[in-house]
């Protein structure tokens, strides 16, 4: 993310995230949210990942550990189509 400033070089980003404590903290994961949130990279969609809670896959009454996001990138200018201002006439 460092290599590209302040746009990075994607309109949309579709992305699931595992939040699970013992790899990563919660400082880390909110660390990683603020990054994308200074380049302009805002959540639009989130759908939490229920499969971890069935009983075949889990301890039973265990809490979902992954949350699917999309992103949209609000920067980028003419780069960037889906925020370009569209004159249809």
């Amino acid at each position: 993310m460092d290599d590209y400033h302040e746009t990075l070089p994607f309109g949309q980003l579709q992305m699931e995230i595992h939040t699970n404590e013992t790899y990563v903290t919660f400082g880390d994961f909110l660390e990683f949210w603020e990054r994308l949130e200074a380049r302009g990279v805002y959540p639009w969609w989130s759908e939490a990942n229920l499969i971890s809670t069935f009983p075949s896959v889990s301890s039973p009454g265990e809490l979902p550990t992954c949350s699917e996001y999309s992103f949209i990138n609000t920067r980028g200018g003419a780069k960037n189509l889906l925020i370009q201002n569209y004159d249809a006439g």
